[in-house]
């Protein structure tokens, strides 16, 4: 069986996180590679498999670097205004008792990026395994589409995204916070951003027949937007936390 078509038992090692793009980066290559005809090509095989209900797209891209022997891992934590977010943080791996929540091929298979403490996502894990037609069909899309650098698959099903509506004004933003090295999610209304400061990290198969109000025009009926970084938060301002750094990995990445 192809290597492209399971998931790799690896832990994350921090220079293959730490070579992920910035996000800017990530997003400008989606936007060389046509955007929503690619996402709709790729959330097709998704619903194709009929795992529109587990697992969606996600833009590849770190938020801080990470030091060897950790790794990024997600959970819900209460923020000092009582608003409870998703944040994810740096763990060293002996600490790690979590499930990866997304994946970047190689050539090794998908390899996990980061991890969640939420059980939805372990259980997510546990059936991706047995999907290899599906696993297969994804990865030799992304490799001729040449997007394995920059798109990934991630845990759809997870306790915090089950607030997503596409009817809501309301949107998953994620920022970083420098001084933790973490990101942190939370539920925000896109109307309060700048216009065009908002990035799409996290794509997802929409569950209706007409596409949500968060959907572009051009995603059709099949995708949903699920997530947005932002763009102009402090961990991506490229000249005052070095994101001028080079962001290849090319050793890591399927060719």
């Amino acid at each position: 069986m192809l290597a492209t078509a399971l998931l790799s038992p690896l832990r994350p090692a921090a220079d293959f996180y730490n070579a992920l793009p910035d996000v800017m980066d990530a997003n400008a290559h989606v936007t060389r590679l046509g955007r929503y005809d690619a996402i709709d090509r790729l959330i097709a095989i998704i619903v194709k498999h009929q795992l529109g209900d587990l697992v969606g797209l996600r833009l590849l891209h770190s938020h801080c670097p990470i030091e060897p022997g950790e790794a990024m891992v997600e959970d819900e934590e209460l923020a000092e205004d009582a608003v409870v977010q998703l944040t994810t943080r740096p763990l060293t791996d002996g600490a790690i008792t979590a499930a990866p929540n997304s994946w970047a091929l190689t050539p090794d298979g998908w390899h996990p990026v980061e991890f969640s403490a939420d059980e939805g996502v372990r259980r997510v894990g546990d059936r991706l395994k047995g999907e290899t037609a599906f696993l297969g069909e994804m990865a030799a899309a992304l490799v001729e589409m040449e997007a394995t650098q920059t798109i990934g698959l991630c845990a759809f099903e997870r306790r915090y995204f089950r607030f997503a509506d596409p009817q809501s004004p309301t949107i998953l933003v994620e920022r970083t916070d420098v001084e933790r090295r973490a990101n942190v999610l939370r539920y925000a209304i896109e109307d309060h951003f700048e216009p065009g400061s908002l990035i799409e990290t996290v794509w997802a198969a929409s569950e209706s027949d007409e596409p949500g109000t968060n959907c572009p025009t051009r995603c059709g009926m099949r995708c949903q937007i699920i997530m947005k970084c932002h763009e102009y938060s402090d961990g991506h301002r490229k000249t005052e936390v070095g994101h001028d750094k080079e962001h290849t990995g090319k050793e890591h990445w399927y060719k």
